[in-house]
């Protein structure tokens, strides 16, 4: 559906898109679920250790009480796991014969959406840093472009075989290129 939404050019072709590792989501959903299930040990834990020290009326801690602050705490988690899932889903590059789009979710209700053409592309670079990232193949793609800043950059985080993205990238700008060669010399007979 958004992908629907971004206009090609007339001889414009999607060549990949490409997202996050796996990994990445994999990592967050577990920080989620690691910290939504905390209050029950530490309640146990609360109870046993109250229990042995001062004895604990049965009407102190309503069970309605516990239930009801902890579904708030469920719904705040569900809030945190929907956003991951956003952000996974709709943080997207688009490499096309022509350009990259590069559409970055930022939190549930706002979108960026940038591209720049092939030609415009003057370095790219791999970071790939750590053990978990080198043996499961995702890291950081870095693209500079004629005319931004070093804040304007291009780069996608935890992107997943970042190398053979790389690969690709060049490969259709060396096409984009030879394809101008070619109607510029066309244009010029």
């Amino acid at each position: 559906m958004l992908l629907d939404k971004i206009e090609l050019g007339s001889d414009e072709r999607v060549v990949k898109t490409v997202r996050k590792h796996w990994f990445i989501f994999f990592s967050q959903i577990i920080g989620i679920i690691l910290l939504w299930t905390l209050p029950i040990p530490l309640l146990a834990l609360a109870t046993w250790w109250l229990d042995g020290v001062v004895p604990i009326p049965e009407s102190f801690i309503s069970i309605k009480v516990v239930a009801f602050f902890y579904s708030v705490w469920t719904l705040i988690f569900a809030g945190a796991f929907y956003h991951e899932l956003t952000d996974y889903f709709l943080d997207v590059w688009l490499i096309t014969n022509e350009r990259i789009i590069a559409i970055d979710q930022q939190g549930l209700f706002k979108r960026s959406v940038a591209s720049f053409r092939l030609e415009r592309m003057q370095e790219i670079d791999v970071d790939i840093v750590g053990i978990i990232p080198t043996f499961l193949d995702f890291g950081t793609l870095r693209i500079d472009t004629a005319g931004r800043d070093e804040e304007g950059d291009f780069k996608i985080h935890g992107l997943a075989h970042p190398r053979e993205v790389k690969s690709l990238i060049l490969e259709a700008a060396e096409e984009r290129q030879r394809t101008e060669g070619a109607h510029a010399a066309e244009a010029h007979y």
